[in-house]
C-alpha cells in the first residue's frame, strides 16, 4: 500500500508565513501524511536588470556581489525556516522533507507539484497591488493546470 499524497507547503522569500505554516501542519496531521516544504530560489532576483537597477543606485561593482548575497541570504532564511518546521513536524511525528529548487518560480513548483502529486498545495500570499494580484492569479492557473488532481490553497498572510 502507497503512503497517501504529501502537503505541499511553498515557502516565500519574504518573511515565515506563520498562517500558511500552521495551515500545513494542521492538513499533514490530519491527513496522516508527510509535509514537504519547497523554496524557490529564483536567479531573477539576481537577473542582470536587477544588477542594472542596483547598479544605477550604488555603482557596478556593488551590484553584482549584492545579487548573489541577496540569493545567498534568500536561501539562509530557508534554511531556518526548514529547520523550525522540520523541528515542529518532528515534535507531532510528521515524516518531513524540504527542497530548495533553484529555477523560475511556477517552473519550479509545477515540476515538484507533478513529481510529488501532492493532494494538498498551500502558497502563503501577502496583500498586494491590483497588477500583482493579476500575475499571482495567472500563476495559479499555470501550476493548477499542471496537476488538475492537486488542491491549491492561498493563504492570506499578514504584512
Amino acid at each position: 500500500m502507497s503512503s497517501p499524497s504529501p502537503v505541499l507547503l511553498v515557502l516565500t522569500t519574504t518573511k515565515p508565513g506563520i498562517r500558511s505554516e500552521t495551515e500545513a501542519i494542521r492538513e499533514a496531521t490530519e491527513r496522516r501524511t508527510s509535509l514537504c516544504a519547497l523554496f524557490v530560489l529564483d536567479p531573477i532576483m539576481a537577473s542582470s536588470e536587477n544588477r542594472k537597477l542596483l547598479g544605477s543606485i550604488l555603482g557596478p561593482s556593488v551590484a553584482k556581489p549584492l545579487g548573489r548575497e541577496i540569493l545567498k541570504d534568500y536561501e539562509t532564511r530557508a534554511i531556518n525556516r526548514f529547520e523550525q518546521l522540520g523541528a515542529d513536524c518532528e515534535e507531532l511525528k510528521i515524516p518531513f522533507e524540504s527542497r530548495i529548487c533553484r529555477g523560475g518560480f511556477v517552473d519550479e513548483v509545477r515540476s515538484f507539484v507533478q513529481a510529488r502529486q501532492p493532494a494538498l498545495a498551500i502558497l502563503p500570499k501577502r496583500p498586494k497591488s491590483f497588477l500583482s494580484r493579476v500575475f499571482m492569479k495567472d500563476e495559479l492557473v499555470l501550476i493548477q493546470s499542471t496537476a488538475p488532481h492537486t488542491q491549491i490553497r492561498i493563504i492570506e498572510e499578514d504584512i
